[in-house]
């Protein structure tokens, strides 16, 4: 039930042993194309995703217009030299717009403190910054995650008080925030059975809301299987959206000590 933990703790010993002789901000620039580093976090630069592009038009064509205008306008970072074909608006993109839409569409109060677990390059934030209301956006994430979100981030205009980033091996200090909305997408479904745990019983139990995204398959069905039960006990099925040619459920919760 280890999840892709080697893969994950393989990408931290590669970043510190790339930045002994290499300079980092050339790394985060070229982040897309170092894939021995950051290739779990991005999908490559490949066509947008046609299927969930028609879930989120048909859910919000309004709302899938004005994302998709953020996307096409937004910075191409993380390159280096190479030009992408898909840079404006690639396949990463269409899917972040498709469950962002699943998700907002399903919450009709304002979200004040919103949490992601498992951040990537700030690709949620970066997307619904001035599209969605939120006071701020917390990240918890491994260090070389961090680095590259803020650097992604500021490249981004996204202004420091609208988001806070914490080390997965530091975030104490989340326990003491009430941020009304846990966001786990293709993240917390890959994490080892022990890292979702700490992470449920610290953080997720107490949000109003989860979104969880997560391969039906994988890592292995045992695995998605023993967190969903414990994702169960405590919350609310509030939609689920098949994507990926029904490989993958985007699922929005309620927490049940909420609906009391």
């Amino acid at each position: 039930m280890e999840g892709y933990t080697n893969v994950f703790k393989n990408s931290f010993l590669n970043f510190n042993e790339y930045i002994k002789n290499n300079d980092l901000l050339a790394l985060l620039q070229n982040f897309r194309i170092c894939r021995q580093i950051y290739g779990f976090i991005d999908n490559g630069d490949n066509e947008p995703d046609k299927e969930a592009i028609e879930i989120a038009q048909k859910i919000n064509s309004n709302l899938y217009n004005t994302y998709y205008e953020n996307c096409y306008n937004k910075k191409i970072l993380g390159y280096g030299n190479y030009t992408p074909v898909n840079g404006k608006f690639n396949n990463l993109d269409s899917r972040h717009i498709m469950m962002s839409i699943i998700l907002f569409e399903n919450i009709k109060e304002d979200i004040n403190d919103i949490l992601e677990i498992g951040g990537g390059f700030g690709g949620w934030l970066r997307l619904n910054n001035n599209i969605q209301n939120f006071n701020k956006w917390h990240i918890v994430d491994l260090p070389h995650l961090n680095i590259l979100q803020e650097w992604y981030l500021t490249e981004n205009n996204i202004p420091l008080t609208k988001y806070k980033l914490y080390k997965n091996t530091d975030y104490n200090e989340l326990l003491d925030i009430n941020y009304e909305l846990v966001i786990g997408a293709h993240s917390l479904s890959e994490f080892s059975i022990e890292i979702f745990t700490e992470y449920y019983n610290k953080l997720i139990k107490k949000a109003k809301y989860l979104f969880y995204a997560y391969h039906k398959y994988l890592p292995s069905i045992e695995l998605i299987n023993t967190k969903l039960n414990i994702i169960n006990n405590d919350f609310i099925l509030i939609t689920n959206v098949n994507s990926e040619n029904d490989k993958v459920n985007n699922c929005l919760y309620i927490n049940k000590s909420f609906m009391k």
